[in-house]
């Protein structure tokens, strides 16, 4: 599966990335104001290569959607900006996939996919973070994977199915009587 944007010919191939990059820097360090941030330390924090993170930096290249996942966890950013920046597949990408899908005899596995994913772009879902909603975290992860499109939005559909129907997933990690599980109920 070919990776993210397409090269776009000149001297930074990957500059819309780069861009965002820069963006996301500099609000970490309007955050972080004492504290520079040296490409090392990035390195460093995100498990990525300092010299991967430099051609980052550069548009030489974009990171791969584990990457794309610790940066967007590092500058505490949606991995979907992340993921579209790099040019992956966000929650829409994964709805056009399904809805597009040439595959016959799914109509309900369809339908119950083009659900979950819509009520994924619902405000509820999406002030969830990673730090408070281990689905949420889990469903960051899935976006991450290097899945099959369709498999990927099968999987996503079930995580944001599996919070809906959760009695507890408004109370903290801490205070849940009930483990928090990924059963995969749409078949497959």
């Amino acid at each position: 599966m070919p990776r993210g944007n397409p090269k776009v010919p000149g001297d930074r191939p990957y500059a819309p990335f780069a861009d965002a990059f820069a963006q996301w820097t500099l609000a970490y360090k309007m955050q972080h104001v004492p504290k520079p941030l040296y490409q090392r330390d990035l390195a460093e924090a995100t498990g990525i290569d300092v010299t991967f993170i430099s051609k980052l930096s550069r548009g030489r290249d974009i990171p791969t959607t584990h990457q794309c996942l610790r940066l967007a966890r590092f500058f505490d950013v949606d991995v979907q900006e992340v993921l579209r920046a790099a040019g992956y597949p966000d929650i829409a990408g994964l709805i056009a996939t399904v809805a597009n899908d040439p595959r016959r005899g799914m109509r309900r596995e369809k339908e119950y996919m083009l659900n979950w994913l819509q009520a994924a772009q619902t405000p509820q879902w999406q002030q969830l973070d990673w730090h408070t909603s281990a689905y949420k975290e889990r469903a960051d992860a899935i976006l991450a994977l290097d899945l099959d499109p369709f498999e990927k939005a099968r999987w996503y559909a079930d995580t944001v199915y599996n919070w809906a129907v959760d009695p507890q997933r408004s109370a903290p990690r801490a205070d849940r009587v009930t483990y928090e599980h990924a059963a995969v109920l749409s078949g497959g």
